[in-house]
This record gives structure tokens, sequence and C-alpha cells, in this order.
């Protein structure tokens, strides 16, 4: 650590917070004795814990002086923190958390020249993003490599979720040795080979009439962290109601439809932008959704795979077989469920 000036910055907490514990373990490991100093305005002033941090201590000890909450300060308090932080006592070193994602302005009032001061940053990746990320972030925080394909059952293991993905990441890093890099085959090792099953996963291949991937899906029910059959069905059912409408609007503007299959990067988005608004898909206020929830999933592709008379015909198969396990004509196990999605994926095109 060359640097005695430490800035972590974003709007991951969490990243934020394992890096902030491997920066205090690596600092005791350095030398032994750092006093951890963290500020905090209900116990004293910050003209007093600047005046302090600025006085060497004149004792064989290190201190370290922790400003969490870097994004609550006033332009004043940043601009007295970077004057402080310009000559600093050998002994001295501070660390800085700013939990938001832009972070110029801060580092702008703060006045550092870059080479004073190492700067991490830490910000939440959206879901196509994730497997990029991750393999950044683990060099980062853990200072050792993840391939591709460990990356990606990571991300599908833990199902996007950051905090299980940290979790996760905290195992590997205590089973391998330093700077070991992580292989697909460690992920498989310590965190298996099994990713959860949601209903989503069986909606999505009904609506690619892909049979062998409902059959696994159907076989893994049991291990859907719970997930009912019921629970399976009116997912179902309401996936296949947004098909229709997709599958009518698309009727009605073929142009605009064609788009999402055959236009530029910027065409595709704003064609599937509209279609999702349009039908009601997704609202105004949900832009972020668009990817995970109607690209990525390629629901409008899922939609051209059936005719609307035949969507038509899936939503009174699927309402028949909701009222019947409503009235205790049909029984709602997996065997009747199978039949039913056998009958959708089978279909005939007309």
């Amino acid at each position: 650590m060359s640097v005695h000036v430490h800035i972590f910055t974003g709007d991951d907490v969490l990243g934020m917070s394992a890096a902030r514990e491997r920066f205090l373990q690596a600092l005791s490991e350095q030398k032994e004795g750092w006093e951890h100093r963290a500020f905090d305005d209900t116990q004293h002033t910050l003209d007093d814990f600047l005046a302090d941090m600025q006085s060497p201590t004149f004792l064989d000890g290190s201190r370290l002086f922790h400003f969490r909450h870097g994004e609550q300060f006033s332009p004043r308090e940043v601009r007295l923190l970077g004057l402080a932080m310009q000559d600093l006592p050998a002994d001295t070193r501070v660390l800085i958390e700013y939990g938001k994602v832009s972070s110029k302005e801060f580092l702008s009032a703060l006045n550092l020249p870059k080479k004073t001061y190492e700067r991490k940053n830490f910000i939440k990746p959206r879901d196509y993003k994730m497997v990029e990320w991750l393999q950044g972030q683990t060099d980062m925080l853990w200072e050792r490599s993840i391939d591709l394909d460990g990356a990606r059952l990571l991300v599908e293991h833990c199902d996007h979720d950051l905090a299980a993905i940290y979790r996760e990441l905290q195992k590997i890093d205590t089973y391998l040795a330093p700077a070991q890099p992580i292989r697909l085959e460690t992920v498989q090792l310590i965190c298996g080979t099994s990713v959860a099953i949601k209903p989503d996963d069986l909606c999505d291949a009904l609506g690619f009439r892909k049979w062998n991937q409902v059959e696994q899906v159907l076989r893994h029910v049991e291990d859907s962290k719970g997930y009912s059959l019921m629970f399976f069905l009116v997912s179902v059912e309401r996936h296949f109601w947004n098909l229709y409408k997709i599958r009518a609007y698309s009727e009605t503007h073929r142009d605009r439809a064609n788009l999402v299959f055959r236009g530029t990067f910027h065409q595709k988005n704003d064609a599937a932008k509209e279609i999702a608004f349009s039908t009601g898909i997704l609202q105004p206020d949900q832009e972020k959704r668009l990817y995970p929830a109607v690209i990525k999933r390629g629901i409008i592709g899922q939609a051209a795979k059936y005719s609307l008379r035949e969507l038509r015909g899936i939503q009174i198969s699927l309402a028949e077989y909701d009222r019947g396990c409503k009235g205790g004509r049909f029984r709602l196990d997996l065997s009747s469920f199978t039949e039913l999605c056998s009958t959708i994926v089978g279909m005939e095109r007309r």
C-alpha cells in the first residue's frame, strides 16, 4: 500500500463491505497495532477529527481514519477533508466510503493529486452484464481470476442474486490458495452443479416449444426453492396471456415486430420497448426491466412460435385445467401437469 488515502465509491454496498474487510485485514497483516478510528458526528465534530488526523502520534503505532457515508458530507466538509489529506503524517492512512454511482463532483471537491490516492469503484451490475462484472470483481476483491464458464455457472447458481454470489465467492476464497484461479470445476465442487429451477424456466421452455427443456424443468420441480405446482400453473397462465397480447400486437404492427429480429441493435431495443409498453407487459417506469424480462428471455420470439389461434386454444386449456383443479375434477400433480405441458407444446399449427 504505497498511497495513504483509499476511496471506495459506488452503490454496491456488499462489494464495498467485502473490500473494507479485506483492506483492514491487509493492514493488520502488514503491521501490528493499527488503531482504527471511525468518524461519528454524534461523538465528535469533523474539525476536531481532522485536527487529530493531522497530528502525528510520536509513538510506535499506526492509525486508520475511516469516513463512511461520504455522500452525506456538505461541500464545505468535503473541501476540509481534502485539505486535511494534503499532508498526512507517515503513520496515518485514510479510508473514505462514498455510496453513490457518480463520484466525479466528490473527487473534484477533494482536489487530491491522482497519484496520492487509490480509488476502487463498486457498481451494481445489470443482469446481462453480471458475468462480465463477476470476472472483474473477483480480480479486484480477491486478487484471483475466474474463467468464463465458472462465472456463468456461479451467476446462474445464485439466480443473479448479488448477496448469494458474494457468499459463494467467500466460500471459494477460503477453499483456494492465494491467487489460485477459480475454474469451472472449482465452482462445481464447492457450490454444486445444479441451478435453481424457477417458474420462468418452464414458461420459456414452453414458449420456445422445446419439449426436452420442459421435461428437464419438470424433473427438477421438487427442487425449485419451494415453488408449488400451483405457482408454476399461475406463471404459465400469465406468460401465455402475455404471449397472446404480443402476438396480437405483432399481427397489426408487423413492421415494428420485424425490427426485433432484423433491425440494428438500437432498433431491436426500441421495438421491444414499444411492444412491451403497448401490451402492458411493462409499465413506463419499468424500463430497467426491459432486458431481463423481455429481451433476455426472448418472449417476442416465443410469441412468434405460435399462431393466434393456437394461443387462444392454450388459454382455453389452461383455464379448464385451473378450474378443474380448484373444483376437484382434476388432481394437481406432476403427472397431470406434465400432460398439460405436453398439450401446450404439441398444439398443431394452423
